[in-house]
């Protein structure tokens, strides 16, 4: 691999008043690919809107992701002053995360023969995922530069969230290890992130914790009649949403038991918003709901959507009466966010970050992970109770202006960047 590689010299630390530049590496996050779909989704958003809120900050930022479909040559996108370089790696098309480590060591000499070819300061390099982080240290090292490392998810933690049924490889374990001792900087995305990564990992120094963001300019309160016109909902219905990927993790089958539960309810109608790459390991997930939800008699109140852009997806935040976050584990949950962001309550499963971001009977309402009668009793208090669901909508919206605007995200990323390049020089 080291044969492939071609060192820069040493990046200059920048003058204090001046924003360094970044590289943020995201092998199978790609910020221009459509969200909701097959290895799309929160990491996805976190690199594109972290990335345009450090460029407006002044950071020269360039980002390193790999290009699905590829031709064999590096494709160069501008995203609002944001330099993104889709890499050639591997066969052409989607290829699981899961099956991607064996591509890295191209990835790599990719983005090193770019780099010479295109020299400048690659700054801080800033890391997402334990297959970007893998990649992080091989590049810091050679670019002779500081290495800052968003894991979004650890594979010790996941383990214990999906037990046999999704265990991850020992490899990502030892890399998740090695990044821990080695990076320059750790992120942890919530309380809850940083304390598991203690209890997991040999970590060299403290994890600084610094939350996702959203974007005011998209997600915020709006016509809700107006949002369900959209789809042809009623304005006194009371509606439930999902919005992600179809995977496992995700806790759907909490959500259909949930919602079966709630029938009830006569008039109750469930948005499901995310769509599936074909072929894709999220199509059988995606099938196998559809067709049970085909089955059952209540199958005219469910909506599905397919996949959307954040605009749409703003929508059916505000077209909901409560988004429900039913996931096995979440790092952060920035579903929940949006959702919160648009003043709609949440009902969350009580578990990693999600712990924080959803303040219980405050901005929604947390169940025990996988307890569907739970869920179905909170997704009905909050129904039948007018007072509550008005509290908590306003106080969720407020919060989140207040916390989680990413410009307010991207200032605290800047200062780690400044940190950590002044600790190098």
């Amino acid at each position: 691999m080291k044969s492939g590689l071609h060192p820069l010299s040493p990046a200059r630390t920048p003058r204090s008043d001046t924003p360094a530049a970044v590289t943020l590496i995201s092998v199978h996050g790609d910020p221009t690919a459509p969200i909701g779909t097959d290895g799309a989704g929160g990491q996805n958003v976190y690199v594109r809107e972290l990335g345009r809120a450090l460029r407006a900050l002044g950071h020269p930022v360039r980002v390193y992701t790999r290009q699905r479909n590829s031709s064999g040559a590096l494709d160069v996108v501008d995203l609002d002053g944001v330099t993104v370089m889709r890499l050639p790696c591997g066969p052409a098309g989607y290829i699981p995360r899961t099956q991607l480590f064996p591509y890295l060591p191209e990835f790599i000499v990719q983005a090193s023969s770019w780099a010479r070819e295109h020299p400048c300061d690659p700054g801080v390099i800033h890391s997402n995922y334990w297959l970007s982080g893998w990649v992080g240290m091989a590049l810091a090292r050679h670019w002779q530069t500081p290495h800052v490392h968003t894991p979004h998810s650890l594979g010790a933690v996941k383990d214990e969230a999906m037990a046999a049924e999704g265990a991850d490889s020992a490899v990502r374990l030892n890399v998740e290890e090695e990044i821990a001792t080695q990076a320059d900087a750790l992120i942890a995305t919530s309380p809850a992130d940083l304390i598991a990564r203690n209890r997991h990992y040999s970590v060299v120094g403290q994890p600084e914790v610094i939350p996702c963001g959203y974007n005011p300019a998209i997600f915020h309160p709006g016509d809700r009649e107006a949002a369900r016109a959209r789809w042809g909902i009623p304005r006194e219905n009371p509606v439930i949403a999902y919005v992600g990927r179809f995977d496992p993790g995700k806790g759907l089958n909490t959500l259909m038991e949930a919602f079966e539960q709630l029938q009830s309810h006569p008039k109750l109608q469930l948005i499901l918003a995310g769509g599936f790459v074909p072929g894709g390991t999220d199509e059988a997930e995606y099938t196998r709901w559809r067709s049970w939800v085909s089955a059952q008699p209540w199958h005219n109140r469910v909506h599905w959507l397919g996949r959307m852009d954040s605009e749409d997806v703003a929508d059916v935040y505000r077209a909901a009466s409560i988004v429900v976050v039913p996931s096995r584990y979440e790092s952060f949950g920035m579903v929940a966010l949006e959702a919160m962001a648009c003043g709609t309550p949440v009902v969350a499963s009580d578990v990693g970050g999600l712990r924080q971001t959803v303040i219980h009977r405050e901005t929604g309402l947390l169940f025990p992970v996988g307890d569907s009668e739970a869920l179905r009793h909170a997704c009905e208090h909050l129904l039948s109770d007018n007072a509550l669901w008005e509290r908590v909508s306003t106080f969720a919206a407020r919060n989140a202006l207040r916390c989680y605007p990413w410009a307010r995200v991207a200032a605290q990323m800047s200062e780690l960047y400044a940190r950590c390049l002044a600790q190098r020089a």
